[in-house]
């Protein structure tokens, strides 16, 4: 019982990395709209943490997209579960990319 309460529990926590990106990845178009290209400072998308703490934000920009043309292009935005939330090691790092392909499985979002 215990194991099914923690996966539940870790499960639910998901969400808090799943809202950081969700709103990271609405930030990252504002700036693209503004701009024209997107950022590398995860300061300007929502910050380090997520909103409950269970997750470290990062950003990067990748060039191995085949619809990359400049450094500024492409983008990956990564959640990785801290504190307590690294115990949902299935899914302890969540990304999405600016084309909105989301690792690792369906099964973590």
């Amino acid at each position: 019982a215990i194991p099914s309460y923690s996966s539940s529990i870790e499960k639910g926590r998901r969400a808090d990395g799943k809202v950081a990106l969700a709103g990271a990845l609405a930030l990252q178009e504002r700036q693209f709209s503004l701009t024209h290209q997107y950022t590398d400072d995860i300061s300007m998308l929502g910050g380090e943490t997520s909103a409950e703490g269970f997750y470290a934000m990062s950003v990067a920009y990748i060039s191995t997209l085949g619809a990359c043309t400049a450094n500024k292009d492409c983008y990956t935005l990564t959640a990785t579960a801290i504190g307590a939330q690294t115990n949902d090691t299935s899914c302890a790092e969540l990304t999405v990319n600016n084309l909105g392909q989301k690792m690792p499985s369906t099964e973590c979002w």
